[in-house]
C-alpha cells in the first residue's frame, strides 16, 4: 500500500501522513485517554520509520479521520509472516461496522502485499508484538483468514 489509497465505500485508507497527525488525535486518544499530543507525534514518528510497520488511517472524502490502525509484522513460530495490529478502535459516523470494515480491508491488502499468511488483531490488554501466540489475541473476524486464504488459492489456479 506503499503511496497508495485504498478505498472501501465511503472511505479512504491510506498511511497516515504527518499533516494527519493532529486529526487522528482525538481518535487515538479514544484508545488511551490520558495521552499527549507529544507522545502520539512520537509513536506516529516510530511507525512512519520502521520497514516492518506502519500507520493506516480511514478517512471520509473531506479527510475527516475516523479510525487509526497501527499494523507490524512479525514471523509465528512456523515462519509465517503475521500482520498484527490493534487495537482497532474508531468512530462510525453511519452504519456500524463500515469504518471497521475499510479498516480490515485495507490491513488484509497490506498483508497481501507484505507476504503475511494472516493478520491478527490484539485487543486492549493483550501483550502486542508478543514472540508467542497467547489465548486473548484474537482474529478480526474469519473474513480476514478467508480472504488471504481465497487470494492464495486465486493466484494458483
Amino acid at each position: 500500500m506503499a503511496g497508495t489509497c485504498f478505498r472501501c465505500g465511503m472511505f479512504v485508507v491510506s498511511e497516515l501522513k504527518s499533516a494527519d497527525i493532529e486529526r487522528a488525535y482525538p481518535v487515538a486518544r479514544l484508545i488511551n485517554p490520558r495521552l499527549s499530543l507529544a507522545d502520539w507525534r512520537s509513536y506516529v514518528a516510530f511507525h512512519c520509520r520502521c520497514g516492518n510497520c506502519g500507520l493506516l488511517a480511514a478517512a471520509s472524502p473531506s479527510q475527516v479521520i475516523f479510525g487509526p490502525a497501527a499494523w507490524w509484522i512479525r514471523p509465528n513460530l512456523g515462519s509465517e509472516l503475521i500482520l498484527w495490529s490493534g487495537p482497532l478502535v474508531a468512530v462510525e459516523p453511519a452504519a456500524p461496522g463500515q469504518v471497521h470494515e475499510a479498516l480490515a480491508a485495507a490491513l488484509s491488502e497490506t498483508a497481501r502485499e507484505r507476504g503475511c499468511d494472516a493478520v491478527y488483531v490484539v485487543q486492549p490488554g493483550d501483550a502486542p508484538g508478543s514472540p508467542l501466540p497467547h489465548l486473548d489475541f484474537i482474529w478480526y473476524g474469519a473474513v480476514l483468514q478467508r480472504r488471504l486464504s481465497d487470494a492464495t488459492k486465486d493466484a494458483a489456479e
